[in-house]
């Protein structure tokens, strides 16, 4: 496809290792094909040898605390983010291994239009969003470090002050963890598994902001392009010459816009499409438990899963944004080709330029797994739901 077919030559190194930053950020995960061999080795070994024990230790942990809703809800939180986490990185990533690679190195790639005042808009444009990328992936660093923090800090508000259970999060497992030499060990697997499960997040954050800026800048590209087209074929005039070629110069340009258009398509179903499903299905599964937790009695556990869910609004939420700002850039291009002065074109042209409108009748949205359109106002419907969802479970515990 052209748009992956056509490398960024004029970046610069600095400019190109900050591509690389984030691809390296995701194969940290240990399953994709872009991490090591040694590496993705060790991440199976220890994802089974890690996991595996404690997804059965928390199950044993839920049977135990069934009568405590309290406790029940806060260990189904960690049994159900750390099975998805298990589900995330060995199933759906190495699955979807092709479209991730497509996302990471598309974004080093654009549509070619052999044209410098084209180009010096794409120059602009893409040395903008790469200072974006600079900063987000500060960000995605931050926010692994502010999980392990975090973590750390209600570890020791729950040891030494409120004192309901004693290591990171509730495990129960017939062991006597008042010994060093049990609690020491205990603790720091729990350690590693919170570690790892921060990749999750992380895979999921530097793939929907890597995603969302190909096919944003993508789209502004081709709008440009269509509507200055006169300038791009005064251009080429001024540079091959000879009156007589004008007609043809706009049919190959209009062409080009066709197939940088179906591009952009076939991009947004390859890439983006398959993105949002995993997002809300897992987005809706946390938002119950973490729903759920924070009716909790327990201080410790309110406290520590309020950020969580704060977190958790702040990416569902800029996600419908970005989806539909995605939707309106999408039938902004049929607007843009209806300003054309198409009728200073040639018939073939007219055609052309009517097969791109009638493909922005559909525009790009994206949809949740039941076929809700994502955008601003499904998010404040899915808030409803989800704060309806724990108000007839907080009644019912209250009036039980």
């Amino acid at each position: 496809m052209a748009i992956s077919d056509h490398q960024i030559e004029w970046l610069t190194q600095e400019e190109v290792l900050v591509f690389d930053n984030l691809t390296k950020l995701l194969a940290i995960v240990g399953t994709t094909s872009r991490s090591k061999k040694w590496y993705r080795m060790f991440s199976l070994i220890f994802w089974l040898a890690a996991y595996i024990p404690m997804i059965v230790g928390l199950t044993v942990t839920a049977v135990h605390y069934i009568k405590d809703l309290d406790f029940l809800a806060y260990t189904l939180h960690h049994l159900v983010l750390i099975t998805v986490a298990v589900f995330v990185t060995h199933l759906v990533v190495p699955l979807f291994d092709t479209q991730i690679l497509y996302v990471m190195n598309a974004s080093k790639n654009t549509y070619n239009y052999e044209s410098d005042f084209v180009e010096n808009y794409a120059k602009k444009i893409i040395r903008k969003r790469i200072k974006l990328s600079r900063t987000i992936t500060k960000m995605i660093y931050f926010g692994m470090v502010w999980i392990m923090l975090e973590v750390q800090v209600f570890f020791m508000i729950e040891t030494f002050f409120l004192k309901s259970y004693q290591t990171v999060f509730p495990l129960a497992i017939g062991l006597d963890l008042n010994r060093w030499l049990v609690f020491v060990p205990v603790v720091l697997w729990q350690e590693l598994i919170v570690y790892y499960t921060t990749f999750l997040p992380t895979t999921l954050a530097v793939l929907c902001y890597t995603a969302w800026s190909h096919l944003d800048l993508e789209m502004r590209i081709l709008t440009y392009a269509i509507a200055n087209v006169q300038k791009i074929v005064n251009e080429k005039l001024s540079q091959d010459g000879g009156p007589g070629s004008v007609s043809e110069i706009y049919v190959s340009y209009c062409n080009h816009f066709a197939k940088h258009h179906a591009d952009i398509i076939s991009e947004y179903r390859l890439a983006v499409s398959w993105i949002t499903p995993l997002v809300f299905f897992i987005g809706a599964i946390l938002f119950i438990t973490v729903g759920l937790s924070l009716m909790s009695d327990n201080l410790g556990i309110k406290l520590k899963l309020f950020w969580f869910l704060v977190v958790q609004y702040i990416v569902i939420y800029f996600w419908c944004l970005i989806s539909q700002k995605i939707g309106e850039k999408s039938e902004e291009i049929s607007e843009v080709v209806v300003s054309t002065p198409w009728w200073l074109m040639p018939r073939s042209c007219q055609s052309t330029l009517l097969l791109i409108m009638t493909r922005c009748k559909k525009p790009l949205v994206l949809s949740t797994p039941l076929g809700a359109d994502v955008n601003v106002e499904s998010f404040m419907e899915m808030m409803k739901s989800v704060y309806q969802a724990i108000s007839v479970v907080y009644q019912m515990k209250t009036t039980s």
